[in-house]
């Protein structure tokens, strides 16, 4: 329960992480082509709320991609602790996921 815990708080630490940057990619991307194209630079007073919109939705198609990420790690998660239930020394699982949940376990 110790360990996926341990990896769950992890798991979800570095796909807040990947949303946020993937958000603020798209908002800087967003903003450097309205404010350096021609076309968008004349129509445009300000590029704050463009900007803006540039980055709510880089959030929401982050959280998909993420999101698929996510089940991909929880999945090879599962799969590690029931062999460590099985075996009771995890025999397929990489050495440096075994060497990362034991020192984890450790502390």
């Amino acid at each position: 329960m110790g360990r996926w815990s341990v990896l769950t708080v992890i798991g979800g630490f570095f796909n807040f992480i990947g949303k946020l940057f993937i958000a603020a990619l798209t908002g800087l991307v967003g903003y450097v082509i309205i404010t350096e194209a021609e076309v968008y630079n004349k129509k445009l007073n300000s590029p704050i709320l463009p900007t803006f919109v540039f980055i709510i939705i880089g959030y929401l198609i982050g959280s998909i991609f993420i999101s698929i990420y996510g089940n991909a790690g929880d999945s090879l998660m599962h799969c590690f602790i029931v062999d460590c239930d099985i075996n009771k020394d995890p025999k397929k699982s990489p050495p440096e996921l075994r060497s990362f949940v034991e020192d984890e376990k450790d502390n």
